[in-house]
């Protein structure tokens, strides 16, 4: 993975002897400077709160620049608590603190080989540590183009579903309801979400191909933002029964979302949804909502082992005890990579090189920079699979998709050729956010949206 699934920031009082473990492991790769920033930051702290906010702002610059994305959301959520913290309640500043010390110790942790990475546990509570922490779905999301959400316009003989769905959500609100039948309403209530989008539409890209899954992985009993979501459905439905149907009447959320006025209550819920789904994949990843996930742009696989060929390298050079010296050290830009490591890296990366318009060899090497924490590699090469695999089954009707693909690939192969030299390569969030405007493109051109009105696809 690009960066750690879900950044642990358990609460901790001290770094105590597991930290002085860690330290001792011998990692495939860290990011020294934003390591030392945050540790300049957590020292600081003696003097206050705000004092910790320079050096922890530049850890933030160091990790954007980087292209590990999800950390830079979690560094920049951890500044505004800390600077909530510095002004408010003495007491509130506990959590920032011991988030600041875990957050420099999962930096130092990052390139840990699985053996020596924390342990899963850690990171499922992770949203609960400190006030302000960004859920699993968020950290999942970051550094992605995703795709708005679509409402179609219904037929006029769908109305009588909103009766329906209106007669189930009384039995989800009612205050007496027990985890029973609550649970028999939600799936009820899914079922009529799939019907919505059966009848409304069959683009992969459907809110309410979104809403049933959502509904299919809610659990009893609702919280109260759960009862808003659904709430926030049957509006959603009773605006698209009053739009006329037709074709191009599709309306991503992102048309509406910059709207003042009348046009701002237009906007379509879906991001709490996607967000919702992403975080239920990172606790218990799911092949269905992977694909589900992918297709509105979250790409990133949860990676729970090294590939293969760094796997075999890593266990040769550990035994004759690589890493432990500085010499075994590859600075490159903001990142330091173990030279064993890197060598095996630059090999494969050799051989993938006149392959990488293959969507299956973009995938190898994405998965390969990710375990050598080269995130801009890694989140580009990931767009460029999927976009491959998604243009390959169904070409838009827009001329530009081959072409763009072409160019993007290219991109690529002189980001890896800058790796070799000896220079980190910027991110390119430019050209994932093209990947992902022809992967929708291709999306709705799809018949894997056909496939889309059977219980087999739709939950």
């Amino acid at each position: 993975m690009v960066t750690p699934q879900t950044p642990s920031d358990t609460t901790i009082n001290t770094p105590g002897a597991s930290a002085r473990e860690a330290r001792d492991t011998a990692p495939l790769w860290r990011l020294p400077e934003v390591a030392e920033a945050l540790t300049e930051a957590s020292d600081a702290w003696s003097n206050g709160p705000a004092a910790a906010l320079g050096p922890l702002r530049r850890a933030n610059r160091l990790l954007q620049s980087s292209g590990h994305a999800d950390w830079a959301l979690h560094g920049e959520r951890l500044v505004q608590a800390i600077a909530e913290a510095a002004y408010g309640q003495l007491g509130s500043q506990d959590a920032q603190r011991n988030a600041l010390r875990q957050f420099e110790r999962d930096i130092w942790q990052a390139g840990a080989t699985p053996a020596a990475a924390p342990a899963s546990a850690d990171t499922a509570a992770a949203a609960e540590s400190w006030s302000g922490a960004p859920s699993p779905g968020e950290l999942r999301m970051a550094g992605w183009a995703i795709a708005p959400p679509r409402l179609h316009g219904l037929p006029a003989g769908t109305a009588p579903l909103r009766a329906d769905v209106e007669r189930v959500l009384l039995r989800l609100l009612r205050p007496d309801a027990d985890a029973t039948d609550t649970t028999a309403a939600l799936a009820q209530l899914a079922d009529l979400a799939a019907d919505l989008h059966r009848a409304g539409a069959t683009a992969p890209l459907d809110y309410w191909r979104l809403a049933a899954a959502w509904l299919r992985f809610a659990r009893a009993p609702l919280s109260l933002a759960d009862k808003r979501q659904i709430g926030r459905m049957n509006l959603a439905l009773r605006k698209q029964l009053a739009r006329p149907s037709g074709p191009g009447d599709a309306t991503p959320a992102s048309a509406t979302a910059g709207a003042s006025g009348k046009g701002a209550n237009e906007v379509v819920p879906g991001h709490d949804l996607l967000e919702a789904l992403a975080t239920w994949h990172a606790q218990a990843p799911d092949s269905w909502l992977g694909t589900l996930l992918a297709d509105f742009g979250v790409l990133r696989r949860p990676g729970g082992r090294l590939p293969e060929p760094l796997a075999d390298a890593v266990q040769v050079a550990q035994k004759q005890g690589a890493g432990s010296s500085s010499r075994d050290w590859l600075r490159i830009g903001p990142l330091a990579v173990r030279q064993d490591v890197c060598q095996t890296f630059l090999s494969l990366a050799d051989e993938a090189l006149p392959n990488l318009n293959d969507p299956a060899v973009a995938a190898k090497v994405a998965e390969y920079s990710a375990a050598i924490g080269l995130a801009p590699v890694a989140r580009l090469a990931a767009a460029v699979a999927a976009t491959g695999e998604r243009l390959a089954v169904s070409p838009p009707a827009e001329p530009g998709g081959p072409a763009a693909l072409a160019m993007t690939v290219k991109a690529l192969r002189g980001m890896l050729h800058q790796f070799a030299a000896d220079t980190y390569p910027e991110s390119r969030p430019d050209l994932i956010a093209d990947m992902a405007m022809w992967r929708e493109r291709a999306l709705d051109a799809s018949i894997f949206g056909q496939r889309l009105v059977t219980g087999r696809d739709v939950p």
